[in-house]
């Protein structure tokens, strides 16, 4: 008799790896770092010193290793689940709970990739395991710097050529700023520069707060704003900026035209990957880690 497949859809998202410094009060910079120093001081280390406490849970580094073919690192990480333990139950009703040894926790599977050369990190997402936040402190701690993962977005020319001929109508951006280990929260750069949306948005930065809301509407009016050049630099800045949000532009072609939202924040850069593996079966994370270096080399953007 065949065996029942179960299939799993993955997604990886990318990041650039910086450093936040600060600078005076509370001016942060923001700059690029390669952690394969990090990571190779890591691959030394035994399993139970790659282990942090996070949220009051268990992060692990379970598996860390450089690929010499892909010159990629590869590296898989655990988070326990202290919290109630999951029951098996079958068709019919019948149930049994799992059993755990004294050192055994429940725990998530997180697969990334780091390419050293473009200090670009590969991450496979998982809302039951951990985010950006959590492998953040995980490398802050061990590095004893300030690590930030900045999210990479494309303006692709096709929105951007759309956008440009086109009068802005809405403008709507949220940005939640928060507050790091033994950090205050980011006080943005202004961008200084001259057009009506950038004045806006400084303003806005300009105060000292860990959230944002910035948001305006022509509605049905004849007022319109023309984009400039500059405004688009601002938006890139923006969209790699993970603790933007939302970011939203209504626009229109003309002032009488209907007016169209636009999300920029779906410009995010990622790949999908789909994973088959037998029902009742385990998952080979070295599989998961396979198809991610296919997808990230294979990956236009990048190459």
């Amino acid at each position: 008799m065949e065996k029942k497949m179960n299939h799993k859809k993955i997604t990886i998202e990318y990041y650039n790896t910086c450093q936040l410094t600060q600078e005076y009060g509370n001016n942060f910079s923001r700059d690029n770092i390669d952690i394969s120093v990090l990571l190779e001081s890591l691959s030394k280390k035994s399993t139970k010193e790659r282990v942090i406490n996070y949220n009051g849970e268990n992060l692990l580094l379970s598996y860390i290793e450089y690929n010499k073919e892909s010159k990629l690192w590869e590296l898989i990480f655990f988070k326990s689940r202290s919290s109630t333990i999951p029951i098996i139950v079958d068709t019919d009703g019948n149930s049994r709970q799992i059993l755990l040894k004294e050192n055994e926790m429940i725990s998530e599977a997180l697969c990334i990739l780091y390419d050293s050369s473009k200090q670009i990190l590969c991450m496979q997402r998982n809302i039951y395991a951990v985010g950006t936040r959590g492998i953040e402190d995980f490398f802050s701690s061990f590095l004893k710097k300030n690590i930030y993962l900045e999210s990479i977005h494309k303006l692709d020319s096709q929105k951007r050529s759309l956008l440009k001929g086109s009068k802005l109508k809405k403008f709507k951006l949220h940005i939640r700023n928060e507050k790091k280990k033994n950090l205050l929260p980011v006080k943005y750069k202004q961008y200084n520069k001259n057009t009506t949306v950038c004045k806006v948005i400084d303003s806005a930065l300009a105060v000292d707060s860990s959230i944002i809301n910035i948001e305006f509407s022509m509605r049905n009016s004849s007022n319109i704003i023309k984009l400039e050049d500059e405004d688009f630099e601002v938006f890139q800045d923006l969209m790699n900026n993970n603790n933007v949000k939302t970011f939203e532009l209504g626009f229109a072609s003309d002032e009488k035209a209907n007016m169209q939202i636009t999300d920029f924040m779906d410009s995010r850069i990622h790949d999908t990957l789909s994973i088959s593996y037998p029902k009742g079966g385990i998952i080979d994370f070295k599989v998961i880690i396979s198809k991610m270096t296919e997808k990230y080399k294979n990956n236009l953007f990048f190459n």
